[in-house]
């Protein structure tokens, strides 16, 4: 069975949409939902909630991986069905028809500990392509490849967390996802760790949703940022990195350097710690 999980907070309106086309899609195999409530200001709506749909409220923020690893606990506990695959996805996004359905079938096909994705359109599912999967630069940037590669099925660095889908055996073989990052490259992480194990990522051209891009918040972008690149790249690709981000911060974006430079003490605290106080 198809556990699907959504991390939701503060947006009634557009949980709302998302459970909808997720309701009118009748090609989702058999499946449970649960909406993680991050402890909103503005609960997720309870008549929302179904035989199929359950909505649980955390009693603290506790980011994006956190809702994650919540919410697939949750399904695990309640949900009598035993639930072997798992979609991810964020309050906000729109499922085209057939997405979720397309997904499933194409990690039935692939080797174990795989992740995979939709192609994701910008704000509305007629908008441009944002993203057909994830890669890096030589600056070790995480960026979204804009090329429409139609219904193939391409190899990726990673997939955006906003919608992707994975074994459950995947996520308990590296332990879930790392809530330490908060928010910000916890689902490249956890790529990254199915990876180290075997596992590949993908984006299934055939499935397709949308999402509106939102800003990122430089401190915790270079907080994440350093963690990430000390724990899975080469020191010079992390100092690069910080270079290249920094720059580009600076010509962009001045007034928010300061929130970028707390962010990086705060990675470099982290990797201290993560190394025994030492770095």
């Amino acid at each position: 069975m198809l556990g699907i999980v959504i991390v939701y907070y503060n947006q009634p309106q557009l949980i709302r949409q998302t459970i909808k086309l997720l309701a009118e899609d009748e090609s989702i195999p058999e499946h449970r939902i649960v909406v993680v409530d991050n402890n909103s200001d503005l609960p997720c709506p309870r008549d929302l909630a179904s035989t199929t749909v359950k909505i649980h409220r955390a009693s603290i923020n506790g980011g994006y991986a956190f809702a994650v690893n919540t919410g697939i606990e949750y399904l695990l506990e309640t949900t009598p069905t035993e639930i072997d695959t798992i979609l991810v996805a964020t309050h906000e996004v729109l499922f085209a028809p057939n997405c979720v359905s397309e997904l499933y079938t194409a990690l039935q096909f692939l080797p174990s500990h795989c992740v995979v994705g939709p192609a994701m359109h910008e704000g509305h599912l007629d908008g441009p392509i944002w993203s057909f999967g994830g890669y890096f630069t030589r600056a070790g940037r995480a960026l979204h490849s804009s090329v429409d590669e139609g219904s193939a099925t391409v190899p990726a660095a990673w997939i955006d967390g906003a919608a992707m889908m994975f074994s459950l055996e995947s996520w308990r073989q590296v332990g879930g996802l790392d809530e330490g990052y908060f928010l910000y490259f916890e689902e490249i992480d956890f790529c990254q760790r199915l990876a180290s194990i075997g596992g590949t990522v993908s984006c299934i051209g055939s499935a397709r949703a949308a999402q509106s891009m939102g800003d990122q918040t430089p401190r915790l972008k270079f907080r994440n940022g350093i963690y990430y690149h000390w724990r899975w790249s080469r020191r010079r690709t992390l100092l690069t990195w910080i270079a290249a981000e920094t720059v580009r911060l600076i010509i962009r974006h001045p007034s928010r350097v300061a929130q970028a430079l707390d962010g990086a003490r705060l990675g470099l605290d982290w990797v201290k710690n993560a190394k025994g106080g030492q770095l």
